[in-house]
């Protein structure tokens, strides 16, 4: 009876397994860090041979995992295995692109002859920026910055760098229609009445949120990795299934999320809403588009030419390729007036692999928000953005650095048992051309390692206790730490720029008049899920950047220029 049971099971899903023969199932693997950001990568579950993949990938040959999984074994091999790996799979339409894209990595490959490839060769945007005249500038700059950002390396003067990527004129103009938010305060306002809501309401509501959704929690633990006098962590697992295009795959895998602050409801708080916001934005995708959303998100594949509608113009986006008028698929979003605007899919979901190509080598997390309500998640998700940006474009300026002090009692002791562990942490005043304050903390590592944070809050001293709780540096039981830099000014934690409203309504309306005057109208596309119900959504805001890597891959943003012409004249 069992033996028959077995055949039925069989026979009747020898249709399934044929139409899913082109199925593929990734799994998400940890790379690495490097100043607070985790790298991932999204490889095959199973093991897969060169012969299958280059096969898979010629079938589906937009697939960014399956195409940077190929590349990365590529460029581990010796040059003569690469060369017999040419020879092998010379038919290959995928074959071409794929060692072009090693060539650029690594010189000793570009004896190999390759025919000419085409954008649509590859979803990678690494063969795309060889069109870009000044990409050999802006390399030479990002690794001038990433010394100067990541290691405090002064920048060298003008007479040693390599010649500016932008005019004089493009410079100037970069920074020139920025209204500070101070401009939309009036004089003798009264703050809003303080959202009375508890850190305790917020993690029962997200676990209740988690439990429904079925979410598969790790234990949750106490760390130590950060200057937070609380420091969570907890693992959770996820996945989600694909069909795009030609595109029909499943993605899995662990996550970490981490809770921080000066005490534990505050810290179980936040990581449990960085969980319900995470999982929102892992999407599930059929035909139709995405799935399990409160709200119903179409996409519509189409060029931005042929929208026919209000959409984000793909050059307001901090795009590493040229702009080109390709098919992309699009999804609505809305501005604070509830007008609709389409905007790139790939700028919403973490880890989107549609059946397009590549806008950006990668997009993080940046931008999402969560809470428990809309407005609330709407600011997380702003000043998210407004942070990444600031620090994408201020350079590491020891005149702008500062010492803190603290008058509240809590605050002045967590810095006094600093100092008393011999940890010196010290600041720097990064605040935009908009007026939001933010800042980065900094520690000086025993081997000389410039540790960070970093933070944007209306609220200037709320901004500079997050940065400095972010730090990711053992405490309270780690090393003393290097001196800070000598005869730093002091600063008072409770002085610092304050221009919250008390409400997030308040605080909503007035990033949202600062950032739509300066021409950058944010766009928000609702990740609220039917099954969790916790307001989640993602924020986009032209003309601002995201990506503070500094890599080969980096456009640098004039603004950058602007700020470093800015440290020279003083």
């Amino acid at each position: 009876m069992l033996f028959i049971k077995i055949l039925r099971f069989v026979f009747s899903n020898i249709g399934f397994l044929q139409e899913n023969r082109d199925w593929m199932h990734y799994e998400l693997q940890f790379t690495g860090a490097a100043a607070t950001i985790g790298y991932l990568s999204c490889q095959p579950k199973n093991p897969i041979t060169e012969a299958e993949a280059v096969s898979y990938l010629s079938d589906h040959p937009l697939d960014e995992h399956m195409h940077k999984y190929l590349l990365a074994r590529i460029l581990r091999m010796p040059a003569d295995t690469v060369q017999q790996f040419a020879n092998t799979y010379a038919s290959a339409p995928v074959l071409p692109a794929l060692l072009a894209e090693a060539s650029l990595q690594r010189d000793e490959l570009s004896n190999i002859p390759t025919e000419q490839v085409t954008r649509s060769s590859s979803p990678l945007v690494d063969l795309a920026q060889e069109r870009f005249a000044d990409m050999d500038l802006h390399r030479r700059w990002s690794s001038i910055f990433a010394r100067n950002l990541f290691y405090h390396a002064e920048i060298p003067p003008p007479g040693s760098c390599p010649p500016l990527p932008y005019t004089r004129e493009e410079i100037e103009r970069s920074t020139a229609t920025f209204v500070p938010v101070t401009r939309f305060i009036r004089e003798g306002r009264q703050q809003q009445a303080s959202d009375q809501r508890s850190s305790q309401q917020a993690s029962r509501r997200a676990k209740e949120a988690l439990a429904a959704a079925g979410v598969q929690l790790g234990q949750q633990m106490l760390h130590q990795n950060s200057l937070a006098p609380v420091g969570l962590v907890r693992d959770w697992r996820i996945e989600v299934a694909i069909k795009n295009g030609s595109l029909d795959y499943s993605l899995s895998g662990m996550q970490t999320s981490f809770g921080r602050g000066m005490v534990f409801d505050t810290a179980q708080a936040g990581l449990l809403m960085e969980i319900c916001e995470r999982c929102s934005s892992w999407a599930a995708i059929g035909p139709e588009g995405p799935l399990g959303y409160k709200n119903p998100i179409p996409l519509i594949k189409a060029r931005y030419s042929s929208l026919g509608e209000e959409a984000i113009p793909p050059s307001d986006m901090p795009l590493e390729i040229p702009v080109d008028d390709f098919a992309l698929h699009w999804l609505p979003g809305v501005r604070a007036d509830n007008t609709r605007v389409l905007v790139p899919a790939q700028f919403v979901f973490l880890f989107s692999n549609l059946d397009e190509l590549a806008l950006c080598s990668a997009i993080g997390s940046t931008g999402l928000g969560a809470g428990l309500d809309m407005h609330r998640a709407r600011v997380t998700a702003l000043l998210e953005v407004i942070e990444r940006d600031a620090e994408t474009v201020m350079p590491f300026d020891p005149a702008r650095c500062f010492r803190l002090q603290a008058q509240d009692t809590d605050q002045a002791a967590l810095l006094a048992d600093y100092a008393k562990r011999g940890i010196e942490v010290f600041f720097e005043d990064i605040t935009p051309e908009l007026g939001v304050p933010c800042y980065r903390a900094f520690i000086i590592g025993p081997e000389g390692q410039v540790i960070k944070g970093a933070s944007a809050d209306l609220n200037g001293s709320r901004a500079c206790l997050s940065a400095m709780l972010e730090v990711p540096y053992p405490y309270p039981w780690g090393p003393a730490s290097r001196p800070a830099p000598e005869a730093l000014p002091i600063r008072i934690l409770g002085e610092l720029p304050n221009y919250a409203t008390g409400s997030f309504a308040g605080d909503l309306s007035l990033l949202e008049s600062a950032l739509t005057a300066s021409g950058r109208a944010p766009v928000y596309v609702d990740l609220t899920r039917s099954d969790m119900q916790i307001p989640v959504c993602r924020a986009i805001i032209p003309k601002m950047e995201l990506m503070a890597d500094f890599d080969r891959n980096s456009r640098l943003s004039p603004r950058l220029f602007a700020n470093m012409q800015k440290m020279a004249e003083k």
